[in-house]
């Protein structure tokens, strides 16, 4: 997990709002991808992301078979549907609608434990170099290469895939 905003204590103020609503706006655009911009009338909004990638490192490392769908999850009540996915009772229900047992989840979600995992997650995800996202990253051994960093679709990028696959 990168951690886009991991640790915010402080309400997104208007010129955060007015950024980020031109990237989701964009990446609509570009995508098709729906978004729901309702979470951008709460003003008292904290957009800490420290919360979802946890619960992403608690269910990778409960079922990791699950890891997946419940990012997809993460970003579809985030995003689709505009739902606050800072707050351990939303996440706690997500985590449940993909087949994890709740009180499992909320006891590794508030482990020590886990908290160190995922900030080990977002010192990994810097020193590769990830800068945006989502971001695309190509590893051989113990080199890695940022692809691409923000959304571009698979035709864009294929090229420049193509290239790295073939050195």
């Amino acid at each position: 997990m990168g951690g886009l905003r991991p640790g915010s204590v402080e309400p997104w103020d208007e010129i955060l709002r007015s950024s980020i609503r031109h990237h989701w706006q964009s990446v609509s655009d570009a995508s098709g991808q729906p978004f729901d911009f309702v979470r951008f009338d709460d003003q008292q909004f904290i957009y800490d992301t420290e919360p979802a990638c946890r619960a992403l490192v608690s269910v990778r490392n409960l079922e990791p078979n699950k890891a997946l769908a419940m990012f997809e999850a993460l970003q579809h009540t985030f995003y689709a549907l505009g739902l606050d996915i800072t707050q351990t009772n939303v996440l706690s229900q997500i985590a449940a609608s993909i087949g994890v047992d709740k009180s499992t989840f909320l006891n590794l979600f508030n482990h020590h434990d886990t908290q160190s995992l995922t900030k080990s997650d977002f010192v990994r995800t810097r020193n590769f170099g990830v800068q945006g996202f989502p971001c695309v990253l190509c590893q051989d051994g113990d080199k890695t290469l940022v692809l691409t960093s923000g959304y571009q679709s698979f035709s864009a990028i294929a090229p420049q895939l193509e290239e790295w696959l073939n050195a």
